[in-house]
């Protein structure tokens, strides 16, 4: 089997088998969500209780088979507590970037119900911005905030409404969703002008997610597919696309709990700072860690900048 995006020759499992059945069952026993009978029938299929990892020797893109997509009624049901985050760190990135580069026409592909649409009203930007969504209702909810957005078959809708040429299209925590990134990839290098840049933010799987490879939100069927720096040095530059930027999100503190006991030991520096202080040489890691954080929020850090967090963050431009 050759890789989507590279076309490498060898792609080897990289993980265990996955039963679906079991996945949603997780769902309700972990998150508190209890799907409704539509939603289990959809995944009710012999074919997805055995689904592997499969990953590219050479660019390091995985990808779960078969292929096991979330419905809108799946994303309806876990949204409904609140899952998202709507201030991204890569908002800010993006907006650096398409104000260095002088952009004026955006589509923000996935635009959900219209986050970064928002960030860039309240940012003055003053160039066009256009929203695409696949999910009917979060694009009902964006349309109904004033924003532009189109919904239905792609790149038809956006082409229907919009035209088909962009100075810059934004994805931010699209690509691991899509049941085929290659191909989305290439109808996206079509619709960008000469030069034209593509903003990607993805979930870092060589982040601290490598702790948490069973984690609910990083396996079918919320997540199909995960990604990494090769991704984007070799994969996407294969399909004609020019990495200008590759950046880790730092830590931010609604994952500090979560996330710095699996790093403690790996030299990041809050470790290695109170590991040489004398009142915390004697502290278990649990402590240090829970004073470390208690601290950092008295002093109102909401970011441990070296310290990798979710998001990697890629700024391509077609070639």
């Amino acid at each position: 089997m050759h890789c989507p995006l590279c076309n490498g020759e060898r792609v080897f499992p990289a993980s265990q088998y996955l039963d679906i059945k079991v996945v949603m069952e997780r769902w309700k026993a972990e998150a508190g969500i209890f799907f409704s009978k539509q939603v289990r029938d959809a995944y009710d299929h012999p074919e997805l209780r055995k689904i592997t990892l499969l990953r590219c020797s050479s660019c390091g893109f995985s990808m779960f088979h078969p292929i096991c997509v979330g419905t809108d009624a799946f994303y309806a049901e876990i949204t409904a507590s609140s899952y998202y985050v709507a201030e991204k760190w890569e908002f800010r990135k993006a907006l650096s970037d398409i104000r260095r580069n002088r952009v004026n026409r955006i589509l923000d592909f996935g635009c959900g119900s219209g986050d970064f649409l928002a960030f860039l009203q309240k940012a003055g930007y003053r160039g066009e911005c256009f929203g695409f969504e696949f999910n009917r209702p979060a694009a009902e909810l964006a349309k109904g905030k004033g924003f532009e957005v189109s919904h239905g078959a792609f790149p038809e809708a956006v082409e229907n409404t919009f035209g088909n040429t962009f100075d810059a299209i934004c994805m931010f925590q699209v690509l691991e969703h899509i049941a085929d990134p290659a191909s989305l990839l290439s109808k996206i290098w079509k619709m960008l002008g000469p030069q034209g840049l593509l903003i990607i933010g993805v979930p870092d799987a060589e982040g601290p997610l490598r702790h948490f490879k069973n984690a609910l939100t990083d396996i079918p069927p919320h997540h199909v597919s995960r990604w990494s720096a090769g991704c984007f040095k070799v994969g996407l530059e294969a399909m004609g696309y020019k990495l200008r930027k590759l950046s880790r999100e730092p830590l931010p503190d609604y994952l500090w709990r979560g996330y710095l006991p699996v790093m403690w030991e790996e030299g990041i520096w809050p470790a290695s700072l109170l590991r040489i202080l004398h009142p915390f040489t004697k502290k278990s890691a649990l402590e240090q860690i829970n004073w470390f954080i208690d601290r950092m929020k008295s002093l109102n850090v909401r970011w441990l900048y070296g310290v990798p967090g979710h998001t990697l963050y890629a700024l391509m431009q077609r070639t």
